[in-house]
């Protein structure tokens, strides 16, 4: 973990927080260990050691709670370590005692061998010892059938118990990466095509590595735009980037920096901040002497998550989204699944607070996802 001193970039934090767009970053910011730089060039004063930054903290978390077992399990097991041991010894007695002490036969279907074994056999827990492991990894295994795989018993048996789902965000009940979800086209020059905005947007973005560019690239792709080659293009320290397309300067960058820069009409930033507004990161272009077109890019929501939290919520159970995204957005993809409750802007050891806080009013709480 750090704090930069020099240079802007963006910096994807979904892997720590599950921000699902890169947060710009400049002196003076904060980052975490695990994160990753996205395009241009960052000196970071380190303020964490290695075995106490955030990574570290969240493996340390993960191991805390893969060691606890079963409370059912752990009893069998203590039970078990006194009892077998115990079962053992007595017949070894029975098998040994009345031949040498009494003259009785060892050997033969009546010898006292085989009626020590007989009472091992029925003495011994092993019914009891391995009911429960077995009936746990068949539950177990049958849940793995339906694509579920649970990490041990103690897991599986607070199941029944819970009352509360607790969701990450991004990667969980959201697709895990950005889509352009809203394209408008505000040109008024006359001389632009449908896909115009899309088309020299791409040309730029076809040099550059931002998940934002991804979007916007893969739209044109799924469209079948023809990109143009582009010139002269320069990345504008996390607002977006300008070149020249087809002769024609171009700039693809966010509604603050055509704010400053560029006026625009009113309806377009309306519409922009009608964007915003939903929760999305709202992207414009412009070549020549206007805007062309208002792109609406958001990650979206999973296939069968609204179905899913319908079903938790028939049984009588709250859920509960713990993201470290913005509230805007985490309240759009919230309205959008049907969540009871969300929050938002927490980093890893909030979400953990907010599980314990959970589990006060709930008694037992399942959480969802890699948060």
């Amino acid at each position: 973990d750090g704090v930069v001193l020099a240079g802007q970039s963006a910096v994807d934090e979904a892997a720590i927080t599950g921000e699902s767009m890169p947060v710009e970053k400049a002196p003076g910011a904060a980052v975490f260990a695990g994160t990753i730089n996205t395009h241009g060039a960052l000196e970071v004063e380190v303020t964490r050691l290695a075995a106490d930054n955030t990574l570290s903290r969240m493996v340390a978390l993960v191991q805390e709670a893969q060691s606890r077992q079963a409370p059912v399990q752990r009893f069998i097991d203590r039970f078990a370590r006194t009892y077998t041991p115990a079962v053992a010894v007595v017949a070894a007695l029975v098998a040994a005692v009345p031949p040498l002490l009494f003259g009785q036969p060892f050997w033969g279907e009546q010898g006292w061998l085989m009626r020590a074994l007989q009472m091992l056999v029925i003495a011994c827990p092993c019914a009891l010892v391995i009911s429960t492991p077995v009936s746990l990894v068949s539950a177990m295994t049958n849940a793995a059938s339906h694509g579920v795989l649970i990490k041990g018993g103690r897991t599986l048996e607070a199941l029944s118990r819970v009352g509360a789902f607790a969701f990450d965000k991004t990667g969980t009940l959201t697709a895990g990466r950005p889509v352009v979800t809203d394209q408008i086209d505000v040109c008024t020059c006359g001389e632009c095509g449908e896909d115009c905005g899309l088309e020299h947007a791409a040309a730029l973005e076809a040099q550059s590595a931002h998940p934002l560019a991804q979007a916007l690239l893969a739209e044109a792709q799924a469209r079948h735009v023809v990109v143009p080659r582009a010139e002269n293009v320069t990345v504008l320290s996390g607002r977006g980037v300008e070149g020249r397309v087809n002769g024609r300067e171009v700039t693809v960058a966010s509604h603050a920096y055509f704010d400053e820069r560029f006026p625009h009409p009113v309806s377009t930033c309306q519409r922009a901040a009608g964007l915003a507004a939903e929760g999305k990161t709202v992207i414009m272009v412009r070549h020549g002497d206007g805007v062309c077109t208002v792109f609406g890019v958001a990650d979206v929501q999973r296939p069968g998550g609204r179905q899913v939290v319908a079903d938790l919520k028939a049984r009588g159970i709250h859920t509960v989204m713990l993201t470290g995204d913005g509230q805007a957005v985490a309240a759009e993809i919230g309205r959008q699944v049907g969540i009871d409750e969300v929050r938002a802007g927490l980093l890893p050891e909030d979400k953990v607070s907010a599980v314990a806080a959970l589990r006060r009013e709930y008694q037992a709480v399942a959480m969802v996802g890699d948060g």
